[in-house]
C-alpha cells in the first residue's frame, strides 16, 4: 500500500512538472528560442516552406522575425531559381483573399509572424528538384538590416512544422490576387 501511495505521489508530481511546459522534441526550440539573432538586430527563426500539392503552383514560406532595438520593413525575398512575392491574407466579405502586399513592417522588439491566414511568402516556379526534407537557402531583404540568408526545410503540402503543433494548414477558400 505504500509503495502505491508513492508510485502514485511521483506519477502525479511529474504530471504536475509537465503541465507548466508545452509538450515537443527535446531536439525543437520553441519559436521565441529559435531565433537567430543577426548583428544588425533582425532575429529569424523556424522558417519553413510548404511545397505546392501540384506541381507548377506555388509554394508558401512562413516563419517568425523579431524587430530589433529599432524599427525595420521585410522589402522582400529570394529564392535563387524562384521568384517570391510577400502576400497577405485579408478577409473580404467574409471571404479569404490573398493579395500580393506591400513591404511587412518589423516594428522595434515586436515578433511578426509570417503564418498561414496572414503574412506570408509565395515561392513561384520553384526547382522541381525541392522534395519535402530537402533544405535551401532563403534570402530576407530587410531596408536597414540588408540580405540575410537562412536555411529553410521544405514540407509536405498541407503540413507545418512539429513544433507548431504538427496541424493541417491549407488554402482552402482562398483566392490569389497576383502571380497565380
Amino acid at each position: 500500500m505504500l509503495r502505491r501511495m508513492a508510485m502514485t505521489a511521483i506519477f502525479s508530481l511529474a504530471a504536475l512538472t509537465a503541465c507548466g511546459q508545452p509538450a515537443q522534441p527535446e531536439s525543437e526550440a520553441t519559436n521565441e528560442e529559435a531565433l537567430t539573432m543577426r548583428a544588425e538586430g533582425v532575429a529569424l527563426g523556424q522558417f519553413y516552406l510548404v511545397l505546392p500539392a501540384v506541381r507548377g503552383r506555388p509554394g508558401a514560406l512562413y516563419g517568425t522575425m523579431r524587430g530589433g532595438s529599432q524599427d525595420d520593413t521585410l522589402t522582400a525575398i529570394r529564392i535563387d531559381d524562384a521568384r517570391v512575392e510577400l502576400h497577405e491574407t485579408l478577409s473580404e466579405g467574409g471571404r479569404m483573399q490573398m493579395i500580393e502586399g506591400p513591404d511587412f513592417a518589423i516594428p522595434a522588439e515586436s515578433t511578426v509572424e509570417l503564418s498561414p491566414g496572414g503574412l506570408h511568402g509565395m515561392a513561384f516556379d520553384l526547382p522541381p528538384t525541392l522534395v519535402p526534407g530537402s533544405s535551401l537557402d532563403v534570402v530576407l531583404i530587410f531596408e536597414k538590416a540588408g540580405e540575410q540568408t537562412i536555411a529553410v526545410q521544405t514540407l509536405a503540402p498541407g503540413t507545418m512544422p512539429t513544433s507548431m503543433g504538427g496541424s493541417q494548414a491549407t488554402e482552402a477558400g482562398m483566392t490569389h490576387s497576383a502571380g497565380d
